[in-house]
């Protein structure tokens, strides 16, 4: 294994990923919070667009469609930060929930390994993205803190220590 191949491994950070490609965005299950008429249906067709020309022949492929990988597969720390009012909601949760059972089912040889997710009451999909006066500040500011813990944990955990400028 290369050096680059080591580092690249090292840290999955992600906000409002999409997890399984093989379901289309209007049959994906809607949160209870979930608005009874969907504020994005603009969108569904960019969601399902993701990996088109390949869409087809990816539908078994963990690339495409990380709900699919062990987590052999993936980087050894995991961060999720998941909004609770958005489509991508219950697929986010069950990768987590697999993962977390591939770890616990076998502790020894993923020794070193973290996967967390945090869920964010009350937020669609997007955010973080949106203006301070359409969210509340520190709840965007409580992800992001979480976040830049997360990565100064895995740079200790490889020997680099950041220092405040």
């Amino acid at each position: 294994m290369s050096e680059t191949d080591t580092i690249a491994g090292l840290l999955f950070l992600t906000r409002l990923q999409k997890i399984d490609l093989r379901v289309s965005a209007p049959q994906k299950r809607k949160p209870p919070n979930f608005p009874s008429t969907d504020p994005f249906p603009f969108l569904h067709a960019l969601v399902d667009s993701y990996a088109f020309p390949a869409k087809p022949a990816s539908d078994t492929d963990p690339r495409c469609n990380p709900i699919l990988a062990d987590l052999d597969m993936l980087p050894e720390n995991i961060l999720m930060n998941i909004a609770a009012v958005d489509i991508l909601l219950y697929e986010q949760l069950e990768f987590i929930e697999k993962l977390k059972r591939q770890l616990e089912a076998d502790p020894e040889r993923n020794r070193g390994r973290k996967v967390e997710a945090k869920v964010y009451d009350g937020q669609l999909h997007g955010w973080l993205e949106l203006p301070s006066i359409a969210i509340d500040e520190s709840t965007r500011q409580e992800c992001w803190d979480l976040d830049v813990a997360f990565i100064k944990d895995i740079h200790r955990k490889y020997g680099f220590e950041w220092k405040e400028l």
